[in-house]
């Protein structure tokens, strides 16, 4: 009785190891294929604007991940959605002017204050 406990045991551990192998080798393909087909395709649609995921890589690369997705998503849908006006707009000018005004205040350059900040430029 315990040889066949034993022999059942064996086949149950092998069968477990195979079915986890064929398993993480069906995972890393799908994955490859995903990744080689997807390449450069459309990974978000949010208004009728269609984010690659390329576009996604290139501002993940140099930002926090979801940081950036959620930047580049919200900026289709609100783009469309709000428009400002003239005085809006003047107005948002202005404060980014007090803030590099105060970051050269404290010896920053405009292009260290943009940069530390996530901006490469104040447009």
């Amino acid at each position: 009785m315990e040889e066949e406990k034993k022999g059942f045991g064996q086949w149950l551990k092998k069968n477990v190891i195979v079915s986890l192998v064929c398993t993480l080798i069906v995972g890393i393909l799908i994955g490859l294929g995903i990744m080689y087909f997807v390449k450069g395709g459309v990974a978000v649609r949010a208004n009728g604007k269609n984010i690659t995921s390329t576009q996604l890589y290139n501002k993940i690369k140099n930002n926090y991940p979801i940081e950036a997705v959620l930047e580049e998503v919200d900026g289709a849908i609100l783009k469309n959605k709000y428009k400002l006006e003239e005085e809006e707009l003047n107005e948002i000018k202005d404060e980014v002017e007090n803030y590099i005004q105060s970051a050269t205040n404290y010896g920053y350059t405009e292009e260290e204050f943009l940069s530390e900040n996530g901006f490469k430029s104040v447009e």
